[in-house]
């Protein structure tokens, strides 16, 4: 396990991005914005590309997205985050919801 996984599923889900998609991207590890390697699936590499490299979904989603299914956006619907995805900003500090979170990378 990363060692940032821990916070890395608090800032996943204070932005919204589904529970499978928080989890698959905390099992692979974080790599920088457009830089992908062999732990990630074509679909979820082109996905990420085509949203700017903001968001890494599962394969999954990722193939959801692909195939018209959904969107990016609509995948992102549960955001704590006072601004509109694909903005990071907001003050996760004032968030309280991640002291309720079973967060399982403690």
């Amino acid at each position: 396990m990363h060692p940032n996984a821990y916070s890395w599923f608090i800032f996943g889900i204070y932005y919204g991005y589904p529970l499978c998609c928080v989890k698959a991207f905390c099992d692979t590890g974080h790599l920088r914005r457009g830089k992908f390697d062999e732990n990630y699936h074509p679909s979820q590499v082109e996905v990420a590309n085509k949203d700017g490299g903001y968001f890494i979904p599962c394969i999954k989603c990722a193939e959801k997205v692909l195939s018209g299914q959904c969107t990016v956006q609509d995948l992102i619907s549960n955001r704590f985050a006072p601004k509109p995805y694909p903005s990071e900003e907001g003050n996760i500090d004032s968030w309280d919801g991640w002291k309720t979170l079973d967060n399982p990378y403690l």
